[in-house]
Order: structure tokens, then sequence, then C-alpha cells
């Protein structure tokens, strides 16, 4: 069954500067009149698909919600469009598109910022916003594939997931769609066997 739809990580095609996160997430802090200058932490906490237990367990927050409120505020349209570039293999996504493939971006934010994503994105035909601060975010991932499914009739084998997050691959999984780890050098390893470094190299899982 060749592929029709392909969902596609934000953090897959999009680089963020590392000061953005580290500016952000300690400027949130400070509603704890906290600070952190561990600079792993701060990654770990940006990278994870647990954010509420990084919260608790490295970054020492007691309340999440009063956090994720002062975060949200720091995420301004603005300073995300400053620091944040798409990678150099994008442009790949046209070649998808000329056969006829809809493409689809899982962004892991607002819409706000999941706009700017779109605006540095042309080639990309829809978004779905699934924000790390939404409650049981793991499985807000997976109903999000569920009813990405539904709302574009295609079946689980009409789908391919292009991501470097590991709560994509394991929404992926639930959802009996195919998986594609499109690794790069910010973001953490996934162990999937279906990898690729850059986007020129997906033409084989289509």
């Amino acid at each position: 069954m060749s592929i029709q739809l392909i969902l596609v990580s934000d953090r897959a095609l999009l680089e963020t500067r590392p000061e953005y996160r580290y500016a952000i997430i300690n400027q949130a802090l400070r509603s704890f009149t906290m600070r952190f200058t561990d600079q792993t932490a701060l990654d770990e906490f940006w990278w994870t698909s647990e954010p509420e237990r990084i919260l608790k367990e490295k970054l020492h927050v007691t309340d999440p919600t009063v956090f994720w409120k002062s975060y949200n505020r720091q995420e301004t349209a603005e300073f995300r469009k400053q620091l944040t570039k798409p990678y150099s293999d994008v442009a790949e996504l046209d070649a998808l598109r000329k056969k006829k493939i809809h493409i689809i971006l899982l962004a892991h934010d607002h819409k706000e910022l999941a706009q700017v994503s779109m605006e540095k994105l042309p080639k990309i035909n829809d978004v779905i916003c699934v924000p790390r601060d939404t409650l049981n975010y793991g499985k807000k991932i997976e109903e999000a594939i569920q009813n990405m499914l539904k709302m574009h009739a295609v079946k689980p084998t009409e789908v391919l997931l292009i991501s470097n997050m590991k709560e994509d691959l394991e929404g992926a999984k639930k959802n009996k769609v195919s998986f594609v780890y499109l690794a790069r050098k910010a973001s953490p390893t996934l162990k999937e066997k279906n990898k690729i470094d850059s986007l020129d190299q997906i033409k084989r899982f289509l």
C-alpha cells in the first residue's frame, strides 16, 4: 500500500537554537525564585516525552501549573522566529508533494507558535497542535494521530510519521502507523530501526 499522508514533527524540520530554551525555561523558573545553569537538565526538559516528570525531579518545580503559565508567557512568536530556522533538507518535502502526498506538521506547540513553524515551512499542507503542557501529553499525541487517521479517511498502512521525538514514536506504534526516525544532531537518540539522517533518504519508505 502506497503512502498517502505523511505526518512530520516540527522538531525534525526546524532547528531552534539552544539559547532559546535556556532563556525561556530560566525565565519561567523565576516564578519559583529559581534559576538553573545546568544546561543538561534544561535540554532534557526540552526533549523529554515526560515534561511533568522532569519538572518535578530535575528542575524541582512543585507546581507545574504555575510554571507552565509563566513558560507560555515567555514563548512568544517573535522570539521563536529570531532563533528558529528550517533544516537544509526540508526542500525535499516539495518532491513529496509532487507525488500527491498530503503533508501534515505535528507541532508540539500552541497555535501561535505553530503558525511560526508553518510560515517557515511553506511546503506543509496542514498542522496538528499538541502543546507540551497538555495534561496526559503522551496520550494526547496518540489521540491526535488517531483523529488524523479518521479525519483524512486513511488507513494506518497509508501513513508515515517522521520524527525525532520519543512520544511521536510511541503514538505511532499505538496506532500501527509506520515510523521513521529522522536523526538530528541536537536531538536525543531513539532506538528505532527505520532511521535516516536526512529527508533525501525518505524515498525508500514510500
